[in-house]
């Protein structure tokens, strides 16, 4: 884990070197903004949580947050993101619109780009891997 651009992310990440700042910002305000359009409700979803920028700033504006994350790796970042932060509750899974057993596929070097296979769909492939580590 490495400390980047005011947030830990896993080691592998290299997508968020190649951000500049000025887009991350421009990223977190438009988070702000849709927040605060819906702040009158009281708690967020946040699906896929990553590492945890849309959650940080979404506890501003909502009495919870409840942020789901599956890839392990994003999930300690993410925690560490939000130890500091009462009103964050973190589920390490994945939320989809059926019941069955998938495979979270990481990407080595975006950790956001993550995605879900089925099982019997799931083909290993080395560069997709977290550092070459075939996730099961």
């Amino acid at each position: 884990m490495k400390f980047k651009k005011q947030f830990w992310m896993p080691d592998g990440e290299t997508h968020f070197n190649e951000l500049d700042t000025k887009d991350l910002i421009t990223y977190q305000s438009q988070i702000r903004y849709i927040a605060s359009e819906l702040s009158d409700k009281g708690t967020a979803i946040d699906a896929g949580a990553h590492i945890g920028i849309a959650t940080v700033h979404l506890s501003n504006y909502f009495r919870e947050v409840v942020a789901f994350e599956p890839c392990h790796e994003n999930f300690v970042c993410l925690a560490r993101n939000c130890e500091q932060i009462d009103n964050i509750k973190l589920m390490m899974m994945g939320l989809g619109s059926t019941n069955e057993r998938s495979v979270m596929q990481s990407v080595k070097d975006n950790s956001g780009a993550g995605y879900i296979k089925r099982l019997e769909e799931r083909q290993y492939r080395p560069k997709d891997s977290v550092n070459g580590i075939q996730r099961d």
